[in-house]
């Protein structure tokens, strides 16, 4: 479950593409290609925008 520390945290790097590469460990940069990194960052900005959609149903 993604939690509101792990979003707030992320959100400075979705926002730029020249720091996507940030997200990814060091130990296999290498290994990642620039369409898996773009496939991670959708995956976490859907689960972003569903974390907000069900903290405004909450309130």
């Amino acid at each position: 479950m993604v939690s509101q520390e792990t979003v707030e945290i992320c959100q400075p790097l979705l926002v730029s593409e020249s720091r996507r590469i940030d997200l990814v460990d060091s130990r296999i940069k290498d290994r990642i290609d620039g369409e898996q990194l773009e496939t991670v960052v959708a995956f976490v900005r859907m689960r972003k925008k569903a974390w907000l959609g069900h903290q405004s149903r909450k309130s």
